[in-house]
This record gives structure tokens, sequence and C-alpha cells, in this order.
């Protein structure tokens, strides 16, 4: 799951991870997780980087990709200006995380 240090994210990763497994759902984020993220895997990802979000699927053996990467909860739209909330999601990151996810026959939620 790409951007699950963000709200969303971590509800997200704990219930995927309480459904499917501690060690079944790879948390990514380009931020280090807060303390109170459950026990599991973690890895550094930016998703605007082709290369990096080829390594993570393929080392980890991904099957499926939750893309939350630059998508602001309700917080994150209250405390930017929309200039701010249109910067935060560009549409590369988009097609990078779902082209690599795609090249590799992966899930795309």
């Amino acid at each position: 799951m790409t951007g699950s240090v963000g709200q969303i994210g971590t509800e997200l990763v704990s219930a995927l991870r309480a459904r499917y497994g501690v060690n079944n759902v790879v948390a990514s984020d380009i931020k280090a997780p807060p303390k109170e993220v459950p026990e599991g895997p973690f890895v550094w990802a930016d998703v605007m980087n082709y290369d990096v979000m080829a390594r993570v699927i393929l080392e980890n053996r991904i099957d499926s990709v939750v893309r939350l990467a630059s998508l602001l909860s309700a917080i994150g739209v209250s405390q930017h200006s929309q200039d701010t909330v249109r910067a935060c999601a560009p549409l590369r990151t988009q097609f990078n995380c779902c082209a690599e996810a795609a090249s590799y026959d992966c899930a795309r939620f």
C-alpha cells in the first residue's frame, strides 16, 4: 500500500493486516511510519520513481497495489489551500504506480 502513513493509510493498513495477516500487507510511504503503526513490513517508496516501485513490487512479491499516495484526508484538505491540494496529487504518481503494478500483473485499487 502506498501512502500508508497518512490518516487513511494508517487505518487501512491495520484493517488489512487484521484480515490478511501482519506479514501479508506491505506498507510504504515517503515518510517514516509513526510509532503507532502496527507491526509488519514497511518499505520506503517514492511512487514518482518508476524504478523504486519496480524494486518494491519484485522484492516483496506483491500481487495487489492499493494506491493512497497523494490522496489527502479531510484533515489534510482543511489545512491546505486549493493550490496546495492540487499540487499534492500529480497525475505522475498515479501513472507510475499503476503502470508498474500492471507490468507485474498486480491487481490495482
